[in-house]
């Protein structure tokens, strides 16, 4: 068993058995876990990110799947704006995420690089 898949939150060991922990980044009162994906991509949608409570280590949600935004796509890391998580994908894609349940926020685009004014 690989200290890889291991992972202490809230006191409480996690074990993801076979999947290999990518990066763990701690927001406030949670922590966000990005699990490895697999390189080159798989031909398969990536759902590789979740939440866990750091006062007790339970696991809060996964984050939503999109198959469009997914496939052969892993995430690769976040960073928390203080509103909402920004999640970075494997293909250069960033998703805005609600912190509290995990949803895509849809009607935020990150990604058009244009300038407010």
């Amino acid at each position: 068993m690989s200290s890889k898949s291991k992972i202490v939150i809230g006191g409480k060991t996690l074990n993801f058995h076979s999947k290999e922990i990518r990066a763990a980044e701690i927001f406030r009162e949670i922590t966000i876990i990005i699990f490895q994906g697999d390189y080159p991509p798989s031909k398969r949608e990536y759902n590789n990110a979740l939440a866990v409570d750091n006062l007790d280590g339970t696991i809060i949600w996964e984050i939503e799947m999109d198959g469009k935004l997914d496939f052969e796509n892993p995430y690769e890391g976040v960073v928390d704006n203080g509103s909402f998580l920004i999640f970075f994908k494997a293909k250069g894609h960033k998703i805005a995420v609600n912190r509290y349940n995990g949803k895509i926020i849809r009607n935020i685009d990150l990604m058009t690089g244009q300038r407010p004014w």
